[in-house]
């Protein structure tokens, strides 16, 4: 496990290694989306945060990307007025991560409401409404993949924990892990919605075969492996056998 520039891990003891070890196996080992959450408000629990909301970008290999987020335990009344209200466009944690992104920094530890900058006025108000519901003091985790294509994020409040340096040390030392099993979860989902006759075609595909040869190593038709593939495009989210097959390929090695 290696530690960050900068990190002083002195600030660690051991019930905090002991934990970090049990997250990074358990993102190692996790096989769907409930175990990753489970394994998040554990984490988020031994730091003593009772709320929890991650978001990443969506993405396969055509560039199309999305914001997905996730609530896990904030209060739904917040959540839904957050979503109603489209916080998002003035939350100033998302004005800090598009500034730290487009500084080129790949994993940073954000702590709410100390910005160097002036907050608006539509700013200051979703930190007062945010404080509203209870969730007072908090942080943000991000990391941004190295080739800038999958970003996630995750932010840890409670009422009354207040986010210190050793949070800072542990959270640089997990953001990666947490990064690389959300889009390893991504991926296999997407390939586990392909029928097991579709699996076969996939599989035919990503070693170069024609479709007329594809049909004759698994006896169909000519047409039915142009509907499979149209077929395994849609679900893969990609345009040609290149993407598909960089899908499946990644996915294959994510789950290594």
């Amino acid at each position: 496990m290696s530690i960050p520039p900068n990190i002083d891990a002195a600030r660690l003891n051991q019930a905090d290694s002991t934990e970090i070890l049990k997250l990074i196996n358990g993102c190692l080992h996790c096989t769907d989306e409930q175990e990753f959450h489970t394994l998040l408000l554990s984490f988020a629990a031994f730091l003593g945060f009772e709320f929890a909301l991650y978001g990443y970008t969506k993405t396969a290999y055509n560039n199309r990307h999305y914001a997905q987020v996730i609530n896990l335990s904030n209060p739904k009344e917040w959540a839904t007025e957050y979503t109603r209200n489209n916080y998002l466009l003035h939350d100033p944690v998302m004005h800090e991560t598009e500034l730290r992104i487009n500084a080129e920094v790949n994993i940073s530890f954000i702590y709410w409401d100390t910005y160097e900058w002036q907050l608006s006025p539509q700013q200051q108000q979703v930190i007062d409404r945010r404080k509203y519901f209870g969730l007072n003091y908090g942080c943000s985790i991000f990391a941004n993949s190295h080739k800038k294509d999958f970003m996630y994020l995750i932010s840890f409040a409670s009422r009354t924990m207040v986010p210190n340096a050793r949070m800072e040390v542990i959270a640089k030392m997990v953001a990666a892990h947490l990064l690389a099993t959300r889009k390893r979860l991504d991926m296999l989902m997407l390939v586990r919605s392909l029928s097991k006759k579709e699996q076969q075609v996939a599989l035919e595909m990503m070693q170069g075969k024609t479709n007329q040869e594809i049909a004759n190593e698994i006896n169909i038709t000519g047409h039915t492996v142009k509907f499979h593939i149209k077929n395994i495009f849609e679900k893969l989210q990609v345009n040609n056998r290149l993407q598909a097959s960089a899908v499946l390929l990644a996915e294959r090695y994510l789950s290594v």
